[in-house]
């Protein structure tokens, strides 16, 4: 693995995605099960605060610098969940509960989705056993904010839908809003606001918005409505990656894998930025003055790059320094590190 300053990006080999620690690092995972964290210094080569190999793909990362150094959680494809330190890249094990992860910052609780059809909830502070919610179909994406838990789930093509919990009572959902077969299955979701608004993006190129309070979804086509093509087919690269809020403007903002972003103006407009990549993107992520980037080189092909006789994706990270508008370090992992 090499560290570089190499022209105006920073990049990195990553499938599965990163996490902003802090403000200023940047956690990395990927399919070798190699997991880093990098400090960001403008215009100086990062500074690697952590590096170590998990022993297995990573396909979650979450992290809250309220936790201290141990406030950092991966999962794996067969579900396992570790919560690690930083400092002594020791980890406590949470047992098999799923993939997809979110936390809610303020209070340390881990929301874990699972394709084995349920969401489950563990308190890293208090440190006692997961509960588990039944889900109707496979959890691809979750999120949480205090006693409210989101849940992206597709049970078949005919059944995608958003699900919504009070964490305090979770027998049953307290708002499901159900995907129309168009859509394809939800691949990503975020909170808006405090009061059980969301955003959700699918397969087939479309985001739903819910603001708080609104019993209704607005669903836009970003093929038709971002991309001003009514005509033909929609491209099978225009899926909807990853949805992620920039806390400094305070817009979302949505990765495709077309390799574009497109930014939520407000009212039902969306705008691309002014960013393209002929790789696919498959995940974005904010701090207050950075935003991260994940682009995949073989997302629809077969093509990979070797590692002690296993192939892996290629993959890179970009890290955009937002006060200064640039595109500023590289960081580059290589087959044969």
């Amino acid at each position: 693995i090499s560290l570089g300053l190499v022209g105006s990006e920073m990049c990195i080999r990553d499938r599965y995605g990163c996490d902003w620690y802090d403000n200023h690092t940047l956690l990395i995972g990927d399919t070798a099960g190699d997991f880093k964290a990098l400090r960001m210094v403008y215009k100086q080569r990062p500074q690697e605060v952590m590096s170590m190999n998990v022993g297995a793909p990573i396909v979650g990362i979450i992290s809250s610098s309220q936790l201290g150094t141990t406030g950092v959680f991966t999962s794996d494809p067969a579900g396992k969940v570790r919560q690690w330190d930083m400092k002594s890249k020791k980890a406590n094990e949470w047992g098999a509960l799923g993939q997809a992860l979110s936390i809610d910052y303020a209070n340390g609780v881990v929301v874990v989705g699972s394709w084995a059809k349920h969401v489950a909830v563990l308190d890293a502070r208090a440190r006692s056993r997961p509960s588990k919610i039944t889900v109707p179909g496979k959890c691809h994406c979750v999120d949480i904010y205090n006693n409210l838990i989101y849940a992206g789930v597709n049970k078949d093509a005919q059944n995608c839908a958003i699900l919504l919990y009070d964490k305090r009572k979770t027998e049953k959902a307290i708002k499901v809003h159900k995907l129309a077969p168009a859509e394809g299955a939800v691949r990503c979701l975020i909170r808006r606001g405090n009061k059980g608004g969301f955003m959700y993006g699918t397969r087939n190129g479309f985001v739903g918005l819910n603001t708080a309070g609104s019993k209704q979804t607005v669903v836009t086509n970003l093929w038709g409505r971002v991309f001003q093509n009514n005509g033909g087919s929609r491209p099978p690269s225009l899926m909807v990656s990853s949805i992620a809020f920039n806390p400094r403007d305070q817009r979302a903002y949505i990765a495709l894998s077309n390799g574009r972003i497109i930014k939520d103006m407000g009212n039902g407009n969306y705008n691309p930025i002014k960013f393209s990549s002929k790789a696919p993107l498959s995940r974005i992520a904010f701090s207050k003055n950075h935003m991260a980037v994940c682009r995949s080189y073989n997302f629809f092909d077969n093509g990979a790059q070797k590692k002690a006789g296993t192939a892996y994706p290629f993959n890179q990270v970009i890290v955009r320094h937002l006060p200064k508008n640039k595109y500023c370090l590289l960081y580059t992992s290589d087959a044969a590190d």
